[in-house]
């Protein structure tokens, strides 16, 4: 009798239901057992336990209040409390509990890194870091603690690639193949822009994982590609297609490695197989994404009605008076982080990165309202003394990130739905608005998997349509505050980059700087999807990109309708 074959995957999906079905004997032993004995508060820890392990946390729960109720006081059950309370976002309870397991085994190395995990989750910086230290303090030789913190310092609103890197490499010297910190390190290379360090790392993982995203995709655009590395390049044929389902493979995962692959494909000229990637990859996203663009277009419009011109009008000389900032606003990958790299590069400049503290003002707006206003109409609230504490207070934390420069730039591209609150707190700021060819923008959007604040940016339509109202809105600001914004168009700055660059620097109030020229030899840290094309000198192949996907993007164009027309050189081929 011929035997099955038995593959590694097989075998670990047989392992996987054999636990699965012990585990359903033991509940089921468990229970018979608590009918006769209710009071053991060991057996309902059990049942507790199994409960979680299974996922099924609502079950738990009460197992688990039981265990206490009988005595049964140990860390494990008021951990996996936390697990449970966890699932259904109950973060103070969570907290609550492994405060108590933490009281009964303050050593326990795991239950300080879950309790990091949940700070970090609730964006409770300082917390975590505590949290991830003490478990760093209790297992000082296991690089589990160090790979915590290291990716606690590359979170969105607190990057320290520094840090990080510091970190990994203290982590790696206890497991060299630890693939977490391995790519961490990369990350963070990629970051200080140290491409040729973080190109070794990279290379060394796909040596251990030849269809590893993250660093696919990175030296496909370093244009490093393994083929360049290993001699043989990746083809539609070779690169491993995504699991396409699977309960232990999240749709983020499969998506990331669509992008992934796409990216490379692109590098290699197959365009076709490239974008049928990123569609493939931006439908699982925006399957994951509860978004409503009604609803960001009533905030748009809402925008528009609180900053008219009477509201400038009867507000003159409110603010703090500081001509420091320098915001670069636009829509994502419309040059924003090319312009801050080259004001970077001025010795009056420091390149403050895309921070969030102008978004936070408006969210806290909201919260302090006197009459429950959200923002934008609590605005209309603030009295003048307290607009100028606001603006100085953003100045303060500029300061403390750029020291005594003359102008410090934030970059978040979004903060173009916050120019009307720029303008009342801080009317000496300068503001930058990058303008990219309607169809590149989008195409260039749609190509890339965001951290967060993009949920318009995975559907083709809803990208055009948004697009619209971000062009709308800038309309408005051009007309409301005009006397502090300059708009900079990218396809210029490549054209002309002389030109361009010195109109960017007079805006800002500062001379000429040749340095600015070559903006890519700065040395300083970029966290953004543009980090590796701000090390390289301008190239042309960036414009009319979209020329390549017409008949793909056919649902963009609908969308944008005449703003096409407002564009112009429609025609202009793509650089070969």
């Amino acid at each position: 009798m011929r035997l099955p074959s038995f593959t590694h995957e097989s075998a670990i999906s047989s392992m996987r239901s054999f636990v699965r079905g012990w585990n359903t004997v033991s509940l089921l032993v468990l229970g018979m057992f608590l009918r006769v004995f209710p009071h053991n508060g060991r057996a309902w820890g059990q049942r507790g336990r199994l409960l979680v392990a299974n996922g099924r946390f609502g079950e738990a729960l009460p197992c688990l209040h039981q265990a206490l109720k009988q005595g049964h006081q140990t860390a494990r059950i008021h951990a996996d409390l936390a697990r449970s309370y966890r699932h259904s976002r109950r973060w103070t309870a969570a907290e609550r509990s492994l405060r108590h397991a933490l009281e009964l085994e303050p050593r326990h190395a795991e239950l300080w890194l879950e309790l990091g995990s949940l700070y970090m989750g609730r964006q409770r910086h300082g917390a975590a870091v505590h949290a991830f230290e003490q478990a760093i303090h209790c297992q000082p030789d296991h690089p589990t603690p160090l790979f915590h913190l290291a990716r606690l310092h590359l979170s969105v609103e607190h990057v320290d690639a520094q840090a990080c890197e510091k970190l990994c490499r203290k982590a790696l010297t206890l497991d060299p193949d630890h693939e977490g910190c391995l790519s961490l390190l990369a990350k963070s290379l990629d970051i200080l822009g140290r491409l040729d360090e973080s190109t070794a790392i990279h290379t060394h993982i796909l040596k251990k994982n030849p269809n590893d995203p993250t660093s696919l995709e990175t030296l496909s655009a370093l244009g490093r590609l393994p083929g360049e590395t290993f001699g043989t390049a990746p083809s539609p044929n070779t690169l491993v297609e995504p699991s396409p389902s699977g309960p232990h493979v999240h749709p983020q995962e499969r998506a990331i490695t669509y992008f992934s692959r796409a990216k490379v494909f692109m590098k290699q000229g197959h365009h076709t197989e490239a974008f049928s990637q990123f569609r493939a990859g931006n439908a699982l996203v925006r399957q994951g994404i509860v978004y409503d663009i009604h609803q960001d277009a009533l905030f748009f419009q809402r925008i528009q009605a609180v900053f008219d011109h009477d509201f400038f009008a009867v507000r003159r000389g409110w603010g703090h008076s500081s001509a420091k900032p320098v915001f670069i606003v636009g829509m994502p990958r419309s040059g924003t982080t090319l312009v801050e790299q080259i004001l970077a590069a001025h010795p009056s400049c420091h390149g403050g990165g895309e921070r969030t503290d102008l978004m936070e003002c408006a969210q806290s707006l909201g919260v302090l309202s006197r009459h429950h206003q959200p923002f934008p109409e609590a605005v209309r609230e603030l009295t003048p003394e307290e607009a100028d504490l606001l603006g100085a207070s953003f100045v303060m934390g500029l300061t403390l990130a750029g020291g005594d420069a003359l102008r410090v730039t934030e970059k978040l591209p979004h903060n173009f739905l916050y120019l009307g609150l720029i303008r009342l707190l801080l009317p000496q700021a300068r503001i930058i608005h990058c303008r990219r060819h309607p169809m590149d923008t989008c195409l260039s959007c749609y190509q890339q998997m965001f951290a967060s604040l993009h949920p318009y940016a995975y559907d083709l339509t809803e990208l055009g349509r948004y697009y619209r109202m971000h062009h709308h809105l800038m309309v408005h600001w051009h007309r409301t505050i005009p006397e502090n914004l300059l708009e900079i168009h990218y396809e210029d700055i490549v054209a002309h980059p002389k030109e361009s660059i010195s109109r960017i620097l007079e805006h800002c109030g500062l001379p000429w700087e040749d340095r600015c020229l070559e903006f890519h030899k700065v040395s300083r840290p970029v966290d953004t999807a543009s980090l590796i094309e701000v090390r390289q000198p301008l190239y042309r192949t960036s414009v009319a990109r979209w020329r390549r996907f017409e008949d793909e993007l056919h649902p963009l164009r609908t969308a944008l309708g005449d703003l096409l027309d407002e564009a112009g050189n429609l025609s202009k081929r793509p650089e070969p």
